[in-house]
């Protein structure tokens, strides 16, 4: 695996955390303001035994903040290594379709949609460019 492909990885792995770290903010602050859960049963839960459960929260969700802020940081400096990988891609649409996906964060929906094709050409062009700047041959994306 090239490095082109560990930072696509590692991309992939931030942005799921990002979207986890996201989440658990959202439901910390909205217990802790009295909204529960976001989509939480409606019946509500009876007060915490723990005198302390509020403090606990208030914490957790300054840990998830405080992740969230690394995630961001370590994602935006990822994507600033992959873009610099770019000029490396020949092709127009292939460069663009990374460029969208890697450094942008757009999903192969939005980007299919903006160049009127399917999703499953998008994956295809988007293994043709990483084989271009991995240096395998076009179709042997997998280095087979």
């Amino acid at each position: 695996m090239g490095r082109a492909d560990e930072v696509v990885v590692a991309i992939a792995r931030a942005e799921e955390n990002l979207e986890f770290y996201k989440r658990i903010a959202d439901n910390l602050e909205s217990i802790l303001t009295g909204g529960g859960y976001k989509g939480a049963r409606e019946t509500p839960r009876p007060p915490s035994p723990d005198p302390h459960s509020h403090e606990n929260k208030m914490v957790r969700l300054m840990d998830a903040k405080e992740m969230l802020e690394k995630t961001e940081k370590e994602l935006e400096a990822l994507r600033t290594e992959f873009n610099a990988m770019l000029p490396q891609v020949t092709k127009a649409k292939c460069r663009d379709v990374l460029y969208r996906r890697f450094v942008l964060g757009q999903n192969y929906k939005e980007i299919a949609q903006i160049h009127g094709q399917s999703v499953d050409n998008m994956y295809k062009l988007r293994n043709e460019g990483l084989c271009m700047i991995e240096g395998y041959r076009p179709g042997n994306y997998y280095g087979l």
